[in-house]
């Protein structure tokens, strides 16, 4: 079975067989939401039962316990993995990945942490597998001009509001695309100071480096049509381009410069860890 065999494997298990034994899985994870929210007195939403579901399926592989849907079991089958889970996942999966002998791509970012994302990535050296984390941006043809002053921002209204997503967490959600997209401007700055200007209500912060200074603006509450801006330039493309698809094509190809890749997930990976300490360092 290749990978899109696979893909397609998933789908129908998800979708045909699973679904006439147990339901529609969107109204199911509805009705488990309102069970779990009346037990536990607390609001649970069908996106937190999805992935507490994702939780559960990796208690029971760690435990050795595997099925016909379990992605341990099927690892033999494919030559690419993509992982899609929640962040806090991606560091066992990827790394069971790994020692199967599997390329992997992997939504960003590929860890919370610099150490960790490290770890996966010299892992990956040494077994000889190729590991790619999401660089989206940088698959778009864009011009702009950097500035000594410059302004990032990113603003819309989410579609949901769950409540364990905090302004920390747009760091990662958003910021993260943006500075792996800058990294050739700045990988050779020094950072002297990170500024906040509004963290309470938006992730609003400044970043002044040794030669220029950058403002980021990450707003998802924002009621107006969407903007993705650098220096007042969109970043979003006009439409006719498909940089998801011209991503993952060069990907599993093997034209991409996957060193490259390498450094610029690192690079954020650390940006952020900076980042967050000088926002956060007050808080115990």
């Amino acid at each position: 079975m290749n990978t899109r065999e696979f893909l397609s494997e998933a789908v129908r298990l998800s979708g045909t067989d699973r679904q006439k034994d147990y339901g529609d899985k969107i109204e199911n994870h509805d009705n488990i939401a309102r069970l779990w929210s009346a037990y536990l007195d607390i609001k649970i939403e069908a996106h937190d039962v999805a992935l507490m579901m994702v939780l559960l399926k990796m208690a029971r592989t760690k435990l050795g316990a595997v099925s016909k849907d379990t992605y341990i079991d099927r690892l033999d089958e494919v030559d690419w993995v993509v992982v899609a889970t929640p962040n806090d996942t991606h560091y066992v999966i990827v790394r069971n990945c790994i020692s199967a002998g599997k390329n992997v791509f992997c939504e960003k970012p590929l860890t919370p942490t610099e150490e960790q994302s490290k770890l996966l990535f010299d892992y990956a050296e040494m077994k000889g597998i190729k590991l790619y984390v999401d660089d989206i941006q940088n698959h778009r043809e864009i011009k702009w001009d950097l500035m000594e002053n410059n302004l990032v921002e990113r603003k819309k209204k989410d579609n949901y509001n769950h409540s364990y997503y905090t302004n920390k967490d747009l760091l990662y959600r958003l910021a993260y695309h943006d500075i792996y997209y800058l990294y050739p401007h700045i990988k050779n700055s020094e950072i002297e100071s990170v500024i906040p200007i509004d963290i309470e209500n938006k992730m609003h912060f400044k970043v002044k480096f040794n030669d220029i200074i950058i403002e980021f603006v990450y707003d998802t509450n924002y009621e107006y049509e969407r903007v993705h801006n650098i220096n007042g330039v969109s970043l979003m493309g006009d439409g006719t381009d498909d940089p998801l698809c011209d991503m993952l094509r060069k990907v599993f190809n093997g034209t991409v410069d996957f060193g490259y890749n390498k450094n610029i997930a690192l690079f954020t990976n650390n940006f952020i860890d900076i980042i967050m300490t000088r926002l956060y360092s007050n808080e115990k």
